[in-house]
Order: structure tokens, then sequence, then C-alpha cells
């Protein structure tokens, strides 16, 4: 393994620091992957939640080895 001059060492570190900011955006930071970013649900989020209760009860019904 060679030495790295002044500058190509400088030139890795910040090719490093624009791919970190990359990959920060990509996952949403430390928090990205516990913390969701989907928006809250409408004021109506109980009617959302018993039509998604009333989707999963369907395909269950229709496929019950889906459980």
């Amino acid at each position: 393994m060679s030495r790295l001059t002044l500058d190509q060492f400088k030139k890795e570190t910040v090719k490093k620091e624009q791919d970190i900011k990359e990959l920060k955006k990509l996952t949403g930071g430390i928090l990205g992957a516990c913390h969701t970013t989907a928006p809250a649900p409408s004021g109506n989020g109980t009617k959302e939640l018993k039509e998604l209760q009333q989707v999963i009860k369907d395909i269950q019904a229709q496929y019950p080895w889906v459980n």
C-alpha cells in the first residue's frame, strides 16, 4: 500500500464527505431507519384505519393461508 500525498488525501476526504452527505439524504440520517417520513393521517384517521382493517380482512378471506 502506498502513501498518499497531501493533495490525494484531501481529495479522498472530500469525496468521502460527499458520499456520507448523499447517503444521509437517501436514508434520512441516523433516525431514518426508525422514524417514518410518511405524512400523518388526515383528520379521518379512524375511518382510514377501519378501511385498512377491512382490506386486510378481505385479503385474509380470499387467501386464508396469508395470516
